[in-house]
């Protein structure tokens, strides 16, 4: 590892600083629900569970293997010491092959391809993976996209009971088995998937699919809008709560976490229909 320190210069780091945003929760948490609220419904919500299932597997293999990471100096800030296998690129080729797979445009092949390389490389550059730690990576990643697609072609409707209980007791075994280092992410993940699962049960009673597919197009521009301004207030209100409690604290985390999800998923519903009835009412004073 130590000759990609020949490698580095201003240049390469700047240009390889740009993947970098494949690891961001701040990403993932602004792109996703918008596609989730104000384009494809279902696609986005596959998204968001598989980006919640990569984490989960990714902590869980780190806890199994935990090898550290290179002892080079490091260009960029990480998440825990565990390197194997890289969270990363895990993730990117879940998001980037799953769309590949739903779009099947070649144009957007290319552009996965060099994402992934992308992202690949940058985490060797970095200096906080070794080569093997992305390879594995990668190759977990399109693991659980294959895992995915069998389910959703063999079993396409299974009884929510399935995964709400799979996940609660999933939150349970994490906060006493994983170890420190890895406990903190995976309940985070779980949390996250848990609150957005429960809550798609209960918009799908209350709520159809008209804002995702409604052609006025600046309803669909104030309800992206709308909702991501709520959910960085929730998010911001959540990260105030936190200052006083524990990083390490399992619980708040769950709750932290757990809300986020909700609110993608259900309280994001509940604002919009709220911000519809608001309009209906100013057009029926004004007649």
């Amino acid at each position: 590892m130590e000759a990609i320190l020949l490698w580095r210069s201003d240049l390469l780091t700047k240009f390889f600083m740009g993947f970098t945003i494949f690891g961001s929760e701040t990403f993932y948490m602004l792109v996703l629900p918008i596609g989730y609220w104000c384009w494809q419904r279902k696609l986005f919500s596959h998204l968001i569970q598989m980006l919640c299932w990569g984490t989960i597997t990714n902590q869980l293999l780190k806890s199994i293997w935990q090898i550290p990471r290179p002892n080079i100096p490091h260009l960029v800030d990480v998440v825990g010491s565990y390197s194997f296998p890289s969270g990363d690129i895990q993730v990117a080729t879940v998001m980037l092959v799953t769309l590949a797979w739903h779009f099947k445009k070649s144009w957007l092949n290319i552009v996965v391809i060099f994402l992934l390389a992308g992202v690949g490389s940058s985490r060797i550059y970095f200096g906080v993976h070794y080569p093997i730690d992305v390879i594995c990576g990668f190759g977990v990643g399109l693991l659980l996209v294959a895992i995915s697609a069998c389910i959703t072609t063999r079993a396409p409707e299974l009884p929510v009971t399935i995964p709400i209980t799979t996940l609660i007791i999933l939150s349970f075994a994490e906060s006493i088995l994983l170890p420190e280092e890895t406990k903190i992410l995976s309940v985070a993940a779980t949390a996250c998937l848990l609150g957005f699962v429960m809550g798609e049960q209960l918009s799908a009673r209350k709520y159809s699919d008209q804002y995702s597919h409604n052609n006025n197009y600046a309803t669909v521009l104030l309800t992206g809008i709308a909702g991501i301004l709520g959910l960085l207030i929730i998010r911001t209100c959540l990260k105030f709560f936190g200052n006083f409690v524990s990083n390490q604290n399992l619980l708040f985390t769950f709750t932290r976490y757990f809300i986020l999800g909700s609110y993608v998923s259900f309280g994001a519903f509940v604002l919009f229909q709220l911000i519809t009835q608001n309009k209906s009412m100013k057009r029926v004073k004004k007649q």
